[in-house]
């Protein structure tokens, strides 16, 4: 019994534990779902707010890219609108300047909102935008004439933006574009009038500074290094400033020079380009010996080269402005760097060939050369290349004016530096005759330099008393009368003209005081003094205290005068009769306000 008992108890037991069992684990499982369906709650909840986030900082990303771009289109299609409204007012009112102002404006405005960019995107877009139209202001400056150029100084901030724009420093790719276009339109500004220019140089801008920097950085880049020289070239071409500034601030000569010794590798442009700058920096009225010499060194490379005739031609222009300040040490120097022999021979190769446009320079250096200095060394050279007669030939053959006057002038150079018998032969030549003439009735520029020479041939032989003679009687007294037309326009000529006149004047009346001599049909020489009108003349010098001077000779030359008068009268007188006189009621007397009566 106790074990039907004990069976089934523990059958009971069994089911009931295994009752508890399938309960505990069913509370177990019910926890472990609902522990997972939290977790995975959570879960999720942390990914919505994440996502949400996010999302919400995407849409203000977006949101503020959109709002830019938007901004960003407006103004560009803002700047379109303006820049074609413009440039159908600049086509239909055909002109440039107010497109280009506003353009200038336009691109002002740009410049300043770059300023306040942080995105490097944005940034890149607006640096590009400004290269474009800093390229087409370029455009539009080049279009324009010379007196047009200082509106677009006048009234527009360029200078200032050009300025801003040179200081920042090299960043990318688009910033150099725009130095570049800048450094274009600078040469095209150096084109203005030398009111303009002086605002271009201005210290205050330094953009002399940067474009001697720029020329020196781009030296073996050639088109870069031409863009530079052009600058140079534009603003020394009428400025004597500009080029003491260049000269002293910047080292372009220096440069010119190293470069031009590599000639081989230079093309055509950038040889001309080179020449046009040291013409005009040869023009320079205070060149340094040091400057000079280098300077010479790269005119010869166009002397001694088969160089084009322009080039030479303005290389021996500059030469001669140079020259014409008379300054003994230049001429050593051209003498010892072999330049006056290239001028010599560049000067009888253009004769040989007739070719004007060089023969006229190389003359005029050769003139200021032997006006200049009249060392041995110098002379020799001009007589061995036979340029006496070479000027002899000039004045007897050819009809080009300006030739004619500048070889009247060597002539009278050459004048000081020739000997006694070479004179007297000059004398007896057909050619002076014709300077004669010339002297007395050619026109007022050939007239002062054919009486110069004349002048000159005279005081060399002024000890002669028969050259005296020759000169004073040759023609009927036709160099007295050149002489007196020169006085005759004593108010406008210069004084130191008028005292060589005045001083020939009297060399004429000593001679003819010694001896009488025979003007032919005027009689004698006070004769073309009455006749000329020249009496009352140096009365009005005399009495011109302003030039003491001058006053001195006039009252020289009519103390020689009465002089020649009271003898004549005394003549008269003792035969009793004025006949046989020229001027039988002549009188003249130095008293007070001085009285001239026939």
């Amino acid at each position: 019994m106790d074990t039907v008992i004990t069976r089934e108890r523990k059958k009971f037991m069994n089911r009931k534990l295994k009752f508890l069992i399938e309960f505990c684990l069913a509370i177990h499982g019910d926890l472990l779902d609902k522990r997972k369906s939290y977790q995975i709650s959570l879960r999720r909840e942390k990914v919505d707010t994440l996502i949400s986030t996010k999302r919400r900082l995407r849409l203000k990303e977006q949101k503020t890219k959109i709002q830019q771009q938007n901004s960003q289109s407006y103004r560009q299609s803002e700047a379109c609108f303006i820049k074609e409204f413009l440039m159908c007012m600049g086509h239909a009112i055909k002109s440039n300047e107010g497109l280009i102002v506003i353009l200038i404006c336009l691109l002002i405005i740009q410049f300043e909102l770059n300023q306040r960019v942080c995105s490097m995107e944005k940034s890149w877009q607006n640096q590009n935008l400004i290269a474009g139209q800093l390229n087409e202001v370029r455009i539009l400056i080049q279009s324009l004439e010379q007196e047009r150029i200082s509106v677009v100084i006048d009234k527009t901030n360029l200078l200032q933006l050009i300025d801003k724009i040179l200081r920042r420093e090299f960043e990318m790719y688009e910033y150099y574009l725009q130095k570049k276009y800048i450094v274009n339109i600078l040469v095209e500004l150096s084109l203005a009038k030398d009111q303009d220019l002086k605002k271009l140089l201005d210290k205050k801008y330094k953009f002399l500074s940067y474009m001697s920097k720029f020329t020196f950085l781009n030296a073996h880049n050639l088109p870069m290094l031409e863009t530079g020289l052009w600058f140079m070239g534009n603003v020394t071409t009428d400025s004597n400033e500009a080029r003491e500034l260049i000269i002293q601030q910047t080292n372009v000569i220096q440069l010119i020079e190293s470069t031009i010794i590599e000639q081989d590798y230079i093309h055509k442009n950038l040889f001309e380009t080179i020449c046009w700058v040291v013409s005009n920096l040869l023009k320079y009225d205070r060149l340094d010996e040091k400057n000079f010499i280098s300077l010479c060194n790269v005119a010869n490379v166009y002397l001694d080269a088969d160089s084009d005739k322009i080039m030479t031609r303005d290389i021996l222009i500059s030469m001669a402005k140079q020259l014409s300040y008379r300054d003994k040490q230049k001429i050593r120097i051209l003498e010892v760097q072999n330049s006056f022999q290239l001028i010599m021979e560049k000067f009888i190769e253009s004769f040989n060939q007739n070719n004007m446009m060089i023969i006229l320079p190389s003359l005029k250096c050769i003139g200021h050369i032997i006006s200049t200095s009249q060392e041995k060394s110098i002379v020799e050279k001009y007589t061995q290349f036979d340029i006496l007669n070479i000027v002899i030939n000039i004045l007897m053959n050819n009809k080009n004016s300006q030739l004619f006057e500048d070889a009247l002038q060597t002539l009278s150079y050459l004048a000081t530096g020739l000997d006694s018998a070479t004179v007297k032969s000059l004398i007896q030549q057909p050619m002076f005759d014709q300077i004669m003439i010339i002297a007395k009735n050619g026109l007022r520029a050939q007239k002062q330099k054919a009486l110069m020479a004349l002048i000159r041939l005279f005081q060399f032989l002024q000890e002669d008393s028969d050259m005296v003679s020759t000169f004073a009687t040759y023609k009927n007294g036709i160099f007295i009368q050149a002489l007196i037309s020169q006085v005759k326009l004593h108010n406008s000529q210069g004084y130191s003209v008028m005292v060589k006149v005045l001083r020939v004047i009297i060399d004429i009346l000593e001679q003819n005081s010694r001896q009488q001599l025979n003007m032919g049909r005027l009689g004698d020489l006070r004769g073309i003094f009455i006749q000329e009108g020249a009496i009352e003349i140096f009365e009005e010098i005399a009495q011109n205290d302003m030039i003491p001077d001058l006053g001195q000779q006039a009252e020289l030359i009519l103390d020689y005068l009465s002089g020649d008068q009271d003898q004549e009268m005394k003549s008269n007188n003792s035969n009793g009769s004025n006949k046989g006189s020229m001027f039988p009621n002549f009188h003249f007397s130095l008293g007070g306000e001085g009285t001239f009566r026939i």
